[in-house]
């Protein structure tokens, strides 16, 4: 690999699955699975631009496309491209980018229908109140809410890899208005949509973005919120492998 804001574990033949973290966060927050999913498979976790050690750059999709296909250009062969949050919404652009690179799609807390005119309210709304709180003290507030969410091992490695709430109006900005229904019902392979339980805002939309898939089916992560992949991480894990297996 020639990229530095990545990192990458399991056998260099097995099959690949490259993970994409949500907004604000960093490749950290694959902790778990890319711990868990290195004994079977050829694991990658990247930085987004806007984040991690891409801090410095702003968010752009088309950024974060080139990203993507250089890290799977960098294996020579197709991946299981898994995406969280805003990671979705970038795994249904890359795989509508090129197709024949994406052995298969996970899109976990990414249901929103972002082409809604209710969505492009509230995200103005959350907008105003990120400002008016400030991205620093943001920070400082999410960082302290992981502490209490989560285990030392899991919150320490993605509270030290970066909070980037500045990057929020720049994420929206490039995916707010844009119709992933449409993106993903011209994507032929198969999808892995999962949500967790009480990640209640994500879950009104799942059934449509479950419809516009041509092979896709649905599973829930019991008890979990929004960070399902953090809240139950061997619940997520285990569905990830399961679905990579059948298809790999």
């Amino acid at each position: 690999m020639t990229l530095c804001n990545c990192d990458v574990a399991g056998p260099s033949n097995a099959p690949v699955i490259v993970l994409l973290h949500g907004v604000a966060a960093n490749r950290k927050m694959w902790t778990p699975q890319l711990a868990a999913l290195a004994d079977a498979f050829r694991v990658i976790v990247l930085d987004l631009p806007g984040h991690g050690e891409c801090a410095k750059l702003p968010f752009r999709m088309d950024t974060a496309i080139k990203t993507i296909d250089e890290a799977i250009n960098s294996i020579s062969r197709p991946a299981i491209v898994v995406g969280l949050s805003l990671g979705g919404f970038v795994a249904m652009e890359f795989a509508a980018y090129d197709p024949t690179k994406v052995v298969g799609l996970v899109l976990a807390s990414c249901s929103d229908n972002t082409h809604s005119r209710l969505v492009w309210l509230l995200t103005r709304v959350h907008m105003a109140v990120v400002k008016l709180l400030g991205y620093q003290r943001l920070a400082v507030w999410q960082g302290a809410a992981l502490r209490k969410m989560f285990p030392p091992e899991i919150a320490e490695p993605l509270i030290a890899g970066g909070i980037h709430p500045n990057t929020l109006p720049q994420a929206y900005g490039e995916v707010i208005g844009k119709n992933y229904r449409e993106k993903l019902a011209h994507f032929p392979g198969p999808v892995l949509i999962l949500n967790g339980e009480r990640d209640r805002f994500t879950r009104k939309g799942e059934k449509s973005l479950l419809a516009a898939t041509q092979r896709g089916r649905l599973e829930i992560v019991p008890h979990a919120g929004h960070l399902c992949n953090l809240e139950q991480p061997e619940v997520f894990t285990n569905a990830v492998r399961q679905f990579a297996n059948e298809i790999t």
